[in-house]
C-alpha cells in the first residue's frame, strides 16, 4: 500500500536524519507511538541487515490497541540516497508471527523542499482497508512533518557542525556514506 506523495517544506537530509532517529519517538510522537517508547535508547550496533540496507535491530515492548503487552523485534535501516526501512516482527500478542515493513522514500525538490511517500506491507489485519491501515502511519508522519517544518535549512554534511549522541549512530553513518557518494 502506498501513501501517496506529499510535499514537505523540509530538506531531504533532515527527513532521513529524523527517520533514522529512534530517540525522538517519546517527544515528537506523543499522540501516536510515543507513550509506549522508552526514552532511554539502548546501545546501537550498526550492521548490514541485508545486501542493500545498513541499520540496527532492537526489541520493543509496547501495548497494543487493547492494552495487552506485545514484544516486537524491530529494525531500522537506510539505503542511499534517501530511503529508510522499518521492519517489525511481532513476537507476541494478537499479531504474533506476523510482519510489517514500512519503506520511507524522500526525493529532494530543492535544498529545503522534498517529496515524501511511504509504502507499507503487512501480513496481518487484512480486515482493515488500505486507508484504515495507512491512517496510523499517516498520523505518525504528520507529527514528524510539524516538527521538521519548524527546523530551517539543510542538515550540515560536515559531522563536526552538529553534536551527535548514541541514538544518532545510524544517521551519522548515513551522512558519512552520503558524503562519500556525493564526492565521487
Amino acid at each position: 500500500m502506498t501513501s501517496g506523495i506529499e510535499t514537505w517544506k523540509v530538506s531531504a537530509t533532515r527527513m532521513v536524519d529524523n527517520f533514522c532517529d529512534v530517540a525522538h519517538f517519546p517527544y515528537v510522537h506523543a499522540g501516536t507511538i510515543g507513550p509506549d517508547t522508552d526514552p532511554v535508547v539502548a546501545p546501537i550496533k550498526l550492521e548490514a541487515l541485508d545486501a542493500e540496507f545498513v541499520g540496527y535491530q532492537y526489541t520493543a515492548d509496547v501495548h497494543d490497541e487493547h492494552g495487552a503487552d506485545v514484544r516486537q523485534r524491530m529494525s531500522t535501516a537506510f539505503h542511499l540516497s534517501f530511503v529508510v526501512r522499518s521492519n517489525t516482527f511481532y513476537e507476541s500478542g494478537q499479531r504474533a508471527g506476523h510482519d510489517r515493513v514500512l519503506l520511507l522514500c524522500v526525493t529532494p525538490i530543492d535544498d529545503v523542499t522534498s517529496l515524501f511517500t511511504f509504502v507499507s506491507w503487512r501480513n496481518h489485519d487484512h480486515e482493515l482497508s488500505a486507508e484504515e491501515f495507512l491512517a496510523f502511519d499517516r498520523a505518525i508522519g504528520a507529527e514528524d512533518k510539524v516538527m521538521l517544518e519548524r527546523i530551517g535549512g539543510v542538515l550540515p554534511s560536515d559531522r563536526s557542525a552538529t553534536v551527535s549522541v548514541r541514538s544518532d549512530r545510524l544517521s551519522v553513518e548515513w551522512r558519512r556514506r552520503l558524503a562519500a557518494l556525493l564526492a565521487q
